[in-house]
């Protein structure tokens, strides 16, 4: 029984001694140290690091063609006049707003 388990041990043992020579010759050819264990490891760089980015940038599809000067025919069709009804619903809706947020504070 001790004969068996003494040649189990000197198996495994020779068995990791052949695995740690082998690792070490393999990292001795990538070129890179690492210096806990004094081997080298093999790690290709394009593993690490990212793909460089390309160096140019899509250019701007305009849908329609920008106009120099605005005329004021042209912004009408998108102008909202805030007053139209007057100033007492922005004043009721901004009162509303600060009393809720001073009800808020403690």
């Amino acid at each position: 029984m001790c004969a068996a388990l003494f040649s189990l041990v000197l198996i495994l043992s020779v068995t990791h001694s052949l695995n740690r020579n082998e690792s070490r010759r393999a990292a001795a050819a990538s070129g890179i140290r690492d210096e806990r264990l004094n081997i080298r490891i093999a790690i290709p760089p394009d593993e690490i690091f990212f793909p460089d980015e390309p160096d140019f940038l899509p250019g701007v599809l305009l849908e329609r063609e920008q106009r120099a000067v605005w005329t004021e025919q042209d912004a009408a069709e998108h102008w909202q006049d805030p007053l139209r009804f007057g100033e007492e619903p922005w004043r009721e809706m901004l009162e509303a707003a600060i009393q809720e947020l001073l009800e808020r504070i403690p």
